[in-house]
């Protein structure tokens, strides 16, 4: 979550969530649902840094604190070793991936 060079020195954990609205449906085919959830990451990631506290008290949404105001399901990457497993006639094995920067 250290988007700025001045923050790397800095000690702690950063962090911000990115609130995405994709919108499965039984006519739309899964393929062309992960493309349409991609192009709306990719989008979403370049105001990645717009306060979400800021974001909700822009538009005006009621509060209730059994809830989060923008979201009823929140996924979390979490960086971990892959292995490989099978799940009933598929063999899932890891891939590996670039990041250059």
């Amino acid at each position: 979550g250290r988007t700025h060079a001045d923050t790397e020195p800095m000690i702690g954990m950063f962090v911000n969530t990115l609130a995405l609205r994709n919108a499965p449906s039984a006519d739309k085919r899964f393929i062309d649902f992960v493309h349409e959830v991609k192009a709306r990451t990719l989008a979403a990631f370049e105001h990645q840094d717009y306060p979400f506290e800021e974001l909700v008290e822009k538009l005006n949404v009621r509060r209730d604190r059994s809830r989060n105001p923008l979201f009823d399901t929140m996924l979390i990457l979490q960086n971990m070793e892959q292995v490989s497993f099978d799940l009933a006639d598929v063999d899932v094995r890891p891939v590996e991936l670039s990041h250059p920067v």
